[in-house]
């Protein structure tokens, strides 16, 4: 089968035809026999129709049934021998044309001189008229089953306005949604880390905005620039290595192919942060020159101010140490644009530009009271910071097709940064803390929160600049042609190489001020917060920016801070890949995939060490250290039809996740002062899992649709962080460091049903989405079997859809049990995320036949995030993020 990372993305869908049986040329008639596949979708075309036609022929042409649910299609046509509407004797004719048409594409013509072994014809889609509803589609493909291969694109029956990929992705089963400045950014899938998640863009690994994962974040990519977001739980070999758990492809969007011309708009309203969020976007797209020159263009513009309650706690065995309470105001501006062109100078070769650029400014002001009973202070802090994140990302492809094969060659430039320009914190205790007040939360709030601000003195006022860049160059080369089987049968196979770049650069500076005398704050400018919720008054808070100037008026000098640096590191990692896999039908019922894919890569990284703490003498030293890792993957999958509405998928195959960026780092942070040590590893291994996947699926009439998936996986080498106690310079150190482990099992099952609810005039229907995920780990020097880092037991998405006339509804409700967030040095130290419940609700009414109007309310649970222990007794984090409503307005010219 066709694979978008294979076909010309400009065409958007391929119409590929394996020529199965053809008679002799002394036989009056000949069968051909087609497979009909969306090449970007990778689901069979149902309703296409061939035809063929002879030149100069006045007659109606012979044309086929229309294809079937699987795609395939057979024409009977005496037309291949030219002995109607020819003149002369029956023979070959000297040129046949073939055209197929379908309602939701374009036609397409092939001619071809003689009879060919094997035939491949390209076809374009018609553009749809909306891009902003969500559905996951039935049956992908005869080898990736709905439930081992969901995607989101559009659909006629519902509307959502969605921001970016990840929030729609929510809606799979078995995907559970990271937040990150409170939007909707990394996901995990069926319980698994976020490092065992990748992230591809047309094909391409994404490159991550984040200086310490190796996952891609999702929130810098408009959802209006794409086609589709895929979820792959299964790999093939031409896909980049990397995700364990699953991958997300994202899909850019085409030049359409009638003149399109849209403008969404939207405005809504964050509670929380008493402000508002506004949205507009719009795309232009036209073809010229009889449709082989394609174009569009789309931009969109974000502004967002979203806010979060966060509630910190650390308890000494059963006592509370620490108290913090936290106020954090995000104000979000996001520019981006999709530039997409495509030129077909003939029926075999196309070419293909893309261009996407997001930028992103993120304000964020936190407010901070800390009330500390170890050192007998309290402490209040104002965070100001600008960060500025940007990502760009170009492709050129072109693809030809050449007798009876094809190849595809595509260079792809990715740079992405972050920069932290101008970070400033503030920060003022005070000392002598009465401690006859009680223990309750309640009291220590209002503890910290009534004492005035001429009682404190200025500790520290921290200005840090924060940059981190990432450029990537990466060229691919593909080839693919017919297999043939026998005489009846043929399938695709396909090769390629690939060879990929990547440098990476994270530099931190920060300077600390310090004042040893009493500071006079009368006359700086102040504020005050109260939490939403009413529980606790943070106080009031002295405004960075006057400190800054503060700075200034005493002449103060900074000193840098060397324990940030241990942060810092570069590093250059270089890949060659290669691959071979093929799809072959053995008969009308089942379609065997197999593949193997080679991989090396050859890692260097430079880092820091830094020893800090007033016994200690504060030092930096350079470090280094390489890596080189091969990998051989092998995968397979074989689809058997065990009905005309059911089918069976089985998959096996390896799996690798590498380690993330920062615990390659070889740098070392020794604290003197908390008596603590932080540590990379070089020499970590990357995780590799032996996968099984088998899923069982059932298609009705109306829609309906069942689903039941087993997997399992036995990973060797998975990572965690090790904390263990051990003297280092004449005292015991809390040591931190990710290592391998010896082996972890992770097996579970996943149900998704859809059907119709009533009679069909109703325009109900019903969707659910159920994951349950089990694993154990081997730790050294831990006698118990704890679950993997990041699984969550239970995973339920559920959906009630309402469609009637003009009228759409949508109602979403997303259920996860708790979660491990990190392992300690015992389950009492293990940390778990609690179980929560987060219910969305859409709305849409069609004004005009151009026009449409949509609500749109998030998080009416108002579900918080806690993160508790594993006694249960010490909830050790909590963050509210409260509801947010928006308004929208799609318009289609």
């Amino acid at each position: 089968m066709r694979s978008a990372s294979l076909l010309p993305v400009p065409l958007s869908f391929c119409l590929c035809i394996g020529l199965l049986a053809a008679a002799g040329e002394g036989t009056e008639d000949a069968t051909i026999c087609f497979w009909v596949l969306d090449s970007v979708r990778e689901i069979p075309i149902q309703g296409a129709t061939v035809v063929l036609r002879a030149p100069g022929s006045k007659n109606d042409a012979d044309s086929s049934a229309p294809s079937d649910p699987s795609g395939s299609l057979c024409v009977e046509s005496s037309l291949l021998h030219g002995d109607i509407g020819l003149d002369g004797p029956s023979r070959p004719t000297s040129r046949v044309p073939l055209q197929v048409t379908h309602p939701d594409y374009l036609p397409a013509v092939l001619g071809f001189d003689a009879l060919p072994d094997d035939l491949n014809l390209f076809m374009t889609p018609r553009q749809p008229v909306y891009q902003d509803t969500v559905t996951v589609q039935g049956m992908d493909s005869a080898l990736d089953s709905s439930a081992l291969s969901q995607h989101i694109s559009t659909d006629s029956e519902t509307s959502v306005f969605l921001g970016n990929a990840a929030e729609a992705l929510e809606s799979v089963t078995g995907v559970e949604v990271l937040r990150s400045s409170g939007e909707a950014d990394r996901i995990l899938i069926r319980g698994g880390e976020s490092r065992l998640v990748a992230t591809r863009l047309d094909g391409e690994t994404l490159t991550s905005l984040d200086g310490i994962e190796r996952s891609a974040g999702l929130a810098e990519i408009p959802f209006d620039f794409l086609e589709l977001a895929k979820v792959n739980k299964v790999g093939k070999p031409e896909q980049d290595i990397g995700g364990i758990a699953g991958a997300v492809d994202l899909v850019t969007r085409a030049p359409p192919n009638d003149p399109t011309t849209e403008i969404r708009l939207s405005g809504g309203r964050e509670p929380l942060s008493d402000g508002s969020s506004s949205a507009i976007s719009t795309s232009i797209g036209r073809r010229a020159a009889d449709g082989r020159i394609g174009w569009l263009l789309s931009a969109a513009n974000y502004a967002n101010d979203r806010a979060a309650e966060q509630l910190h706690q650390r308890y000494d065995a059963l006592q509370l140490q620490r108290l913090d309470l936290r106020f954090l105001d995000w104000k979000q501006k996001r520019q981006g644009y999709l530039l997409s062109t495509d030129i077909v100078p003939n029926q075999q070769t196309s070419f293909r530009l893309r261009g996407l650029s997001s930028q992103t400014n993120l304000h964020e002001l936190r407010t901070r009271t800390k009330i500390d009973l170890a050192d007998d202070e309290a402490e209040r802090e104002l965070k100001n910071s600008l960060l500025k994140r940007s990502l760009e990302s170009w492709s050129l492809e072109e693809v030809r097709q050449v007798s009876d094969f094809g190849f595809v060659a595509r260079v792809t430039y990715q740079i992405v940064s972050a920069k932290e320009p101008g970070r400033r914190d503030t920060s003022f205790i005070l000392e002598g803390l009465p401690l006859a007040f009680g223990d309750s939360f309640g009291d220590l709030a209002r503890l910290a929160a009534s004492s005035s601000t001429d009682r404190y003195f200025l500790d520290k006022i921290g200005v840090e600049d924060n940059f981190l860049g990432d450029e990537t160059w990466s060229g691919a080369f593909d080839v693919f042609r017919p297999l043939r089987y026998g005489k009846q049968r043929s399938g695709l196979w396909k090769i390629g190489v690939k060879i990929r770049s990547k440098s990476r650069r994270r530099d931190t500076t920060t300077r600390l001020f310090r004042a040893a005398d009493l500071v006079p704050l009368e006359g700086l400018s102040t504020s005050g917060r109260h939490l939403s919720s009413d529980r606790y008054d943070l106080g009031v808070s002295v405004d960075s920016e006057a400190v800054a100037n503060l700075i200034e008026d005493l002449g103060l000098e900074g000193d840098r801070s060397v324990e940030e640096d241990a942060g810092d590191y570069t590093a250059r990692e270089n890949t060659a890949a290669a691959f071979v896999q093929f799809d072959l039908p053995l008969s009308d019922r089942a379609t065997w995939s197999a593949g193997l894919r080679f991989d090396r890569t050859a890692t260097e990284y430079s880092g820091f060490s830094v020893v800090t703490g007033d016994s200690l003498s504060a030092e930096l030293e350079s470090t280094g250290g390489q890596r080189s890792e091969t990998a051989l993957v092998p995968s397979m999958s074989l689809a058997l039809s065990l009905g005309p509405q059911t089918r069976l998928t089985l998959s096996a195959g390896r799996r690798l996740a590498r380690p993330n960026y920062y615990d390659l780092v070889p740098f070392e942070l020794v604290d003197g002062d908390d008596q603590e040590i932080e540590l990379g590893n070089a020499d970590l291994r990357s995780t590799v899992a032996t996968a099984f996947d088998a899923a069982w699926e059932w298609n009705g009439s109306s829609g309906q649709h069942l689903a039941l998936v087993f997997f399992s996986q036995q990973l060797e080498d998975f990572i965690y962080r090790q904390r263990t106690v051990a003297p280092r310079m004449g005292g015991l150190f809390e040591l931190n460091q990710p290592l391998n482990g010896p082996e972890a099992h992770l097996y579970g099952a996943e149900l998704a049903w859809r059907s119709q609810l009533g009679p069909k005039p109703l325009g109900l229907r019903a969707d659910l989405g159920l994951s349950w995920t089990s694993s154990s780990t081997e730790i050294p020097d831990r006698f118990d079997r704890p679950r993997l880092p990041g699984q969550a037991e239970w995973s339920i998405q559920s959906a009630l859809r309402w469609h009637s006339g003009p009228f759409a509804l949508n109602l979403r409700a997303h259920y996860l049990s708790d979660s491990l967030i990190e392992l300690g040095a015992s389950r009492t130290e293990d940390t778990f995320r609690e179980e929560r419940l987060r219910v969305h609700a859409d709305a849409s009414y069609i004004l005009t036949e151009r026009c449409r109007l949509v609500l749109q309310a998030r998080n009416l649970t108002k579900a918080s995030e806690k993160i508790i222990e594993a006694n249960e007794q010490h909830l050790r984090f909590e963050e509210v993020l409260g509801q947010s409503w928006s308004l929208g307005l799609h318009i289609n010219f």
